[in-house]
């Protein structure tokens, strides 16, 4: 029985080893690295869109003297009215890449990659980089993510998710909506008259998703 006993253990001690080997191991080990969650939906990339306020929780990043925000992989850039989505700025550097970047090898070199801008690692965070020579970028066409309905007699829409930002226009119940982006209970949609915004989700019933594969 003190045998039985003592094999059991060590069996255990095995399996805990095992397990702390598995969390140290690098995330460098491929030369692709996705890194999107299981359901997390990331506001789509509309180079030129402009936003009346900032999204809570940006950055604020400097480029020479010009500055840029930056916020779940997005850069805005201060505009006559507003702040508008622009590509990422050459020379900037952010203290972290968001939830769903991937990690690529080209011509020996390591990039990080999110939508079309291209970082490389150094001791700062990641900086933002030109393409390498060999890539040809493509913005990706915005995701569709499914249609809802407004099931609330007034809906309002806002600039942002969350009740700190301002509203932008008002629904109607009934009200079918596109799905483009998801935040912390909030859907980021586009409104019959093809303007863009953020509804609250519980406001809301989910008609369809797209079709797969």
């Amino acid at each position: 029985m003190k045998k039985k006993n003592i094999t059991a253990r060590q069996k255990l001690v095995a399996l805990l080893l095992g397990v702390f080997l598995f969390l140290l191991a690098p995330a460098g080990q491929v030369s692709a690295e996705h890194r999107r969650g299981r359901g997390h939906m990331g506001p789509p990339f509309r180079h030129g869109q402009v936003i009346a306020k900032l999204p809570h929780g940006h950055r604020t990043i400097y480029v020479g003297r010009s500055p840029y925000y930056f916020w779940d992989g997005i850069f805005y850039s201060p505009g006559p009215r507003g702040y508008v989505v622009v590509s990422g700025p050459v020379g900037g550097i952010v203290a972290s890449l968001p939830l769903g970047h991937s990690r690529v090898s080209i011509g020996g070199g390591i990039y990080f990659t999110f939508g079309d801008t291209y970082y490389r690692q150094v001791p700062q965070g990641y900086m933002v980089v030109s393409p390498p020579p060999e890539v040809v970028v493509q913005p990706p066409p915005p995701q569709i993510y499914g249609t809802v309905s407004v099931i609330a007699n007034r809906l309002n829409v806002r600039s942002g998710p969350g009740r700190e930002h301002p509203v932008v226009f008002y629904l109607q119940q009934g009200t079918i909506l596109t799905i483009y982006g998801a935040s912390a209970g909030w859907y980021y949609v586009q409104l019959p008259n093809g303007q863009y915004g953020w509804v609250m989700e519980r406001f809301t019933t989910m008609l369809g998703f797209p079709a797969e594969g």
